[in-house]
């Protein structure tokens, strides 16, 4: 019976990203990736792909527990967001207020040495946040990598590194190709060391995304794109094996597996979210008391320090405690977004924050529903968006996830003051 529900649920997402390309083709007679199918992608890879050809070979055993019984609650789940994210997108597309007051980026004259500076300077600052705080950078232990604690500094370094991503687009889009191929690789670079795999995922997906959706595409653009999204997810799936909490990367790792199943490995074993989320959809409500908005508001006080805040409240994200095994101390279990707005107050709060992030896109979508050039400023800010959004659902914790985004989106701000004009 399970087997039936599930591919009713494949097949409904199937046929919401089916629509999302068909509407983009007839609206502007060429391709065009909207949140829908980003959103539909991620369910489809991290729930379904992963559920038949990763953790059911598997018994869906993992850290020692068996989460088998329970699986099928994040198919609901993701089904019900899907589906209301996806509604309230379409409806509220032609519906919100398309008035919009600002002077576009594409229409001054961008410096883009000083756009190229910020962007290595945003890079190194993780480097030098951990040098100054008694971290170690290089090989360590036979480990590539990084050695740090989490402190004020270190953490807010973490986030500037994304200012990089909003100057590697600018750059790719004023025809400064070498400066942003640059950036890209000093980003990628870092982030392998640091470990930080969906980090390099939110640059690539961004760049992409950017090109699909806002140039005109030839065979040269066309090539681009497809050997820099495989670059980075072959990227992507190494750092799933090798990376090591805390320290960077281990490459003896890759002694123990083959190319393919690195491969495989690298980019499903993060799909222990939704293994996660159904144990806490199971729970939550029957053993466990929903959390109410406590995550929700956290959001607001996770940016102060505690240097500055001494008592500042702890959030404690209950995924581990909820398996309740030793191994889930050091398997860096969580909840996917879907979970952590689930926790909130259960079905009702996925209806009501899907809905309200489906306005959201909406919002920032309408413009541009008619044509694709509506001006660098507007076009960066859907690109990014759109990929945080896939970057969100791998982990639901939403003060962090929230914080990423304002990083990821105030160089747009400041690219408009006159420093970073000619």
């Amino acid at each position: 019976m399970e087997i039936i529900e599930k591919m009713v649920v494949f097949l409904i997402i199937s046929f919401g990203m089916i629509f999302s390309i068909l509407r983009g083709y007839a609206l502007r007679g060429r391709v065009f990736v909207d949140p829908v199918f980003i959103f539909g992608l991620f369910i489809v890879v991290y729930l379904i792909i992963a559920d038949f050809f990763f953790w059911l070979p598997r018994g869906y055993f993992w850290v020692g527990r068996d989460f088998s019984s329970f699986y099928i609650n994040s198919y609901y789940a993701s089904a019900v967001s899907f589906v209301v994210f996806s509604l309230s997108f379409y409806f509220f597309l032609n519906r919100v207020s398309r008035k919009f007051s600002y002077n576009d980026l594409g229409k001054m004259s961008l410096a883009s040495n000083k756009i190229f500076l910020f962007g290595i300077i945003s890079i190194a600052s993780p480097m030098l946040a951990i040098t100054v705080t008694g971290g170690q950078v290089g090989l360590i232990d036979g480990v590539v990598g990084v050695e740090f604690s989490r402190n004020s500094l270190v953490s807010y370094s973490l986030s500037i590194i994304s200012f990089a991503i909003a100057s590697s687009i600018v750059l790719f889009a004023v025809g400064d190709t070498k400066k942003a191929l640059i950036l890209v690789l000093l980003y990628t670079f870092v982030s392998y060391l640091l470990g930080f795999r969906f980090r390099v995922a939110l640059l690539f997906l961004s760049v992409a995304l950017f090109y699909i959706n806002y140039s005109s595409i030839n065979f040269k653009r066309l090539f681009f794109i497809i050997f820099f999204c495989s670059i980075g997810l072959l990227v992507v799936s190494l750092l799933g094996v090798v990376r090591v909490a805390g320290k960077g990367v281990d490459f003896e790792k890759l002694t123990d597996v083959d190319l393919t199943t690195s491969f495989s490995s690298g980019i499903l074993n993060d799909t222990n979210i939704y293994l996660t989320t159904a144990l806490g959809i199971e729970e939550r409500g029957n053993s466990l008391p929903y959390r109410g908005l406590e995550e929700f508001f956290y959001i607001f006080i996770h940016p102060i320090p505690r240097s500055i805040w001494e008592s500042k409240p702890y959030f404690s994200i209950d995924s581990v405690e909820l398996i309740g095994t030793f191994e889930a101390y050091t398997s860096g279990a969580a909840y996917s977004l879907i979970g952590s707005i689930y926790n909130i107050y259960g079905y009702l709060s996925i209806l009501f924050f899907f809905l309200i992030f489906g306005f959201y896109f909406a919002k920032i979508y309408t413009k541009d529903r008619l044509g694709y050039m509506s001006g660098l400023h507007y076009n960066l800010i859907c690109s990014i968006v759109t990929s945080w959004f896939f970057y969100a659902n791998t982990r639901g914790y939403l003060p962090q996830i929230t914080q990423d985004l304002v990083f990821m989106l105030l160089p747009i701000w400041l690219f408009r003051f006159p420093f970073f004009r000619r």
